[in-house]
């Protein structure tokens, strides 16, 4: 992992809007919460770090717009995958 994530060690996690699917798979938000991190998501801050991609699995489409803006910056930033 970059240095930048590790410098950013989060001091809360935390599940919201946790739901189960009709597959019984458990789905919701994680959170992350640090100094520098600020509050985010884990999806945001993998994004961040070129660690992850966006991909969209309707109906979970409500961040999108804000996922590939953040994207968008990792891969102009040249990080992580993006290299």
């Amino acid at each position: 992992m970059s240095e930048s994530f590790n410098a950013q060690v989060p001091k809360n996690v935390w599940l919201d809007n946790v739901y189960h699917n009709q597959d019984y798979e458990m789905n919701g938000e994680t959170y992350v919460e640090g100094e520098k991190l600020g509050m985010l998501t884990i999806n945001e801050l993998l994004l961040r770090e070129g660690l992850a991609q966006v991909a969209i699995y309707p109906p979970n489409t409500e961040y999108v717009d804000q996922f590939e803006a953040v994207q968008k910056e990792a891969k102009s930033g040249s990080n992580g995958m993006w290299k």
